[in-house]
């Protein structure tokens, strides 16, 4: 079995030592992990929709984007990584949207992100 963990790779992506909060590791590797087992933490889960109620602020762009490539890039089992939910959601948006399209709501998505983190008022 590889030593290669949701823990780990998530310290390094993010620069620093501070371990996921738990809902960032069921995002990656399914809710019935456990973050403090860390044999558990080598699982990967399927791509489906959730609903993330999480308070700004508290790594909600990191855990949708680290959980991603845990599952579809760095996951040591190369058939998890290679199957089919996470890849056909990502064609289908791109056929469905087109590429523009799909840029500039991730676009958006991301400054909304930015200005919520910020906590920034609007002006009136």
């Amino acid at each position: 079995m590889s030593d290669i963990n949701f823990r780990d790779v998530f310290s390094k992506a993010v620069g620093d030592s501070s371990p996921p909060y738990a809902y960032q590791c069921r995002l990656a590797c399914g809710p019935d992990i456990s973050p403090e087992h860390i044999d558990s933490l080598r699982h990967g889960t399927p791509c489906r929709s959730q609903l993330i109620d999480i308070p700004t602020g508290l790594g909600k762009t990191a855990a949708v984007v680290i959980a991603w490539l845990w599952n579809r890039v760095l996951h040591p089992d190369s058939i998890h990584r290679n199957s089919w939910p996470w890849a056909e959601r990502m064609l289908r948006l791109r056929d469905n949207l087109g590429p523009f399209r799909l840029a500039f709501l991730e676009t958006l998505l991301r400054c909304a992100d930015e200005r919520a983190s910020a906590n920034v008022t609007p002006s009136t």
